[in-house]
């Protein structure tokens, strides 16, 4: 919240600025950031009778919700209200503030208006690939120099790519220093295959509950299994084991979180075997982690999971380093050998390195990573905008900027899970029996942003072989009805894989 009160003060301060846009990293973040902001909001009578004039969240998962007490608008004008980011507070994601700012989708667009005399809150901005970095910056620069924007940017891996920012805080160093919570714990001078940390698992656990982050989510599903094996052997601590990825549906993603932060909360005994999509603004706090080697920003923000409420002790952040059968890092095969290499080189010499030295390694990091990491998409694309480039031939013209990289041969697929799962696909087919196009697109707006939690990406080798769900005669949707769900879908790890797809990560 510190950032956000830094942007409401900057509000205070500087009269002509209208709004404030609250920029984060991921959606499964959202809900929690908003929420709190949200309370704050809503304490005032005024506010809560009128709510989306003050504050509202934009992502692809938005919904309108009818249990709010803002009377003014229906659906309809809900979508049209946050797509325009109407409200003096909009919260939302990285691809749709840097999507509208650099794109050329009519749909990003129509908010394009709404970064004038705004404040820009970035936060946990070493999320952003940083091939884009170079970019980022440019599109700083326009923004506060055309727009008058204001620019919070909000990081504890402080990237060196943003020359002309200044901090907050004069001595920030020292706070860097303050704290020392955590420490890196380096295991790197052996490889270890998902049997190997097993067992080196098993032999180190105690009485505390862990946090285990690997990078491919056929990594994570058969530690998973190994684990829980292992746990029903012996299981001297009452351990409970749980798991989390996007392998399962965000319906459950969501109710997963909260499980297991109640469990925390309350002192018991939790093993998570997770990846990547744990690393940023999910509110965990573990005894002792485990991290696959990855980036070192990465890492880091894997440790801000470890006594986070500094609780009296040094919580350990094991780096180790896993293999699979052909004898290549996991890590390589999701960043590249070159960032992997970079974080054995430098933290390899180590056997331990305390939160307050954790500055000095992520400067190193950078320094180094700038010299091996290409900026040259940013280049492209930043002469594509000074040339006003939108040919759509081109690979680097304006309108083909994306944060999302292109996973080919991947599709969306409808999980049938539930009974709510199966009525939303009933009423969706509905819809579209309805003849007035503006009466069906406001049936369709509700409905079709419920049905974004059953959703998950698959990819075609295990898609090829699911039904389809006829909406109309020329429009299907991949789906696993409720009938199979059984069969290919589990409560706790999410589809069922059998293949190997170790490229299919997050």
């Amino acid at each position: 919240m510190a950032g956000f009160f830094a942007a409401l003060k900057l509000k205070e301060l500087n009269p002509e600025l209208k709004k404030i846009i609250y920029v984060l990293p991921y959606t499964s973040i959202i809900d929690q950031n908003y929420n709190d902001i949200r309370d704050l909001y809503i304490a005032d009578e005024n506010v809560k009778n009128n709510e989306y004039h003050y504050i509202m969240k934009h992502h692809h998962l938005s919904n309108y919700e009818k249990d709010r007490d803002d009377e003014i608008y229906n659906a309809a004008d809900y979508q049209t209200f946050m797509e325009n980011w109407e409200s003096g507070v909009i919260v939302t994601t990285f691809v749709q503030f840097l999507e509208t700012a650099v794109g050329a989708r009519n749909k990003m667009l129509k908010k394009f208006y709404a970064l004038k005399d705004s404040i820009v809150l970035m936060d946990e901005v070493q999320a952003v690939n940083i091939k884009y970095f170079e970019l980022l910056n440019y599109v700083f620069d326009k923004l506060s120099e055309d727009l008058n924007c204001h620019i919070i940017i909000m990081t504890a891996t402080k990237p060196l790519f943003f020359p002309k920012a200044f901090e907050l805080l004069d001595n920030y160093e020292d706070y860097f220093h303050m704290f020392n919570r955590t420490q890196i714990v380096c295991k790197l001078d052996e490889d270890m295959t998902l049997e190997g940390f097993c067992d080196y698992f098993g032999e180190n656990i105690g009485d505390k509950s862990y946090m285990i982050v690997v990078n491919t989510i056929n990594q994570s599903l058969k530690l998973y299994n190994l684990i829980n094996k292992m746990l029903k052997s012996n299981n001297e601590y009452g351990h409970q084991l749980y798991y989390l990825s996007t392998n399962l549906i965000p319906k459950h993603r969501v109710e997963r979180i909260a499980t297991v932060k109640d469990k925390l909360d309350h002192k018991e005994k939790v093993i998570l075997v997770t990846t990547q999509v744990v690393e940023a603004g999910v509110n965990l706090d573990f005894d002792e982690v485990y991290r696959d080697i990855a980036p070192l920003d990465s890492i880091i923000q894997c440790a801000g999971r470890c006594n986070r409420n500094n609780r009296g002790f040094i919580g350990n952040v094991n780096l180790i380093k896993m293999v699979g059968e052909d004898g290549r890092t996991f890590g390589e095969k999701i960043y590249g050998l070159d960032t992997i290499n970079v974080v054995d080189e430098i933290l390899g010499p180590y056997e331990k390195v305390e939160e307050k030295d954790y500055l000095q390694l992520i400067n190193e990091y950078y320094k180094k990573i700038s010299d091996i990491k290409s900026q040259q998409p940013s280049k492209n694309f930043i002469k594509s905008i000074q040339e006003m480039n939108f040919d759509e031939n081109d690979k680097w013209e304006v309108g083909h900027f994306s944060l999302i990289e292109e996973n080919r041969g991947y599709l969306d697929v409808f999980i049938e899970y539930d009974e709510k799962a199966e009525n939303l696909l009933k009423e969706y087919k509905n819809c579209y029996e309805i003849q007035d196009i503006n009466e069906r697109q406001k049936k369709l707006i509700p409905i079709r942003k419920e049905m974004q939690q059953y959703f998950i990406s698959m990819p075609e080798k295990y898609w090829r072989t699911l039904d389809k769900f006829t909406v109309t005669p020329e429009y299907e949707i991949l789906y696993i009805p409720r009938s199979g769900i059984g069969s290919y879908y589990d409560d706790m790890t999410g589809y069922k894989r059998e293949e190997d797809d170790s490229m299919f990560f997050f």
